[in-house]
């Protein structure tokens, strides 16, 4: 076994969150205290108890994802492909110049599996 350790360096950025869909609005939203919490528009609420949630808004994915591709992706695919670009885009990856086995992306999300109905 050897005592080599292997580096990992984070080289890039990318959010999709509900104060921002980038890293530089994202954080200034955050700096500047802004919540991304409101009414919930994505679907009706009339049957739960919290008609409330963080929503990603005004979120263009085909500025990130051909439409094609689009139609078989569900939303949190989308988030996590357009985070991933951006990341890649912060980072000035040019994945042509790179071995993609040596290149990764972390993605992280959160959301509520369960809703509890009236």
């Amino acid at each position: 076994m050897s005592n080599s350790r292997t580096r990992v360096v984070v080289t890039g950025i990318g959010l999709i969150t509900p104060v921002g869909n980038d890293a530089g609005s994202t954080w200034e939203a955050l700096i500047a205290g802004r919540s991304g919490i409101g009414p919930i528009t994505l679907f009706d609420t009339a049957a739960y108890e919290c008609p409330i949630a963080g929503e990603v808004r005004d979120f263009d994915p085909a500025a990130f994802v051909d439409a094609k591709v689009l139609r078989r992706l569900d939303r949190s695919s989308v988030f996590a492909l357009a985070g991933a670009q951006q990341a890649l885009a912060d980072a000035g990856i040019d994945m042509a110049r790179e071995n993609p086995k040596r290149v990764g992306v972390v993605r992280s999300e959160e959301h509520t599996s369960e809703l509890q109905s009236r």
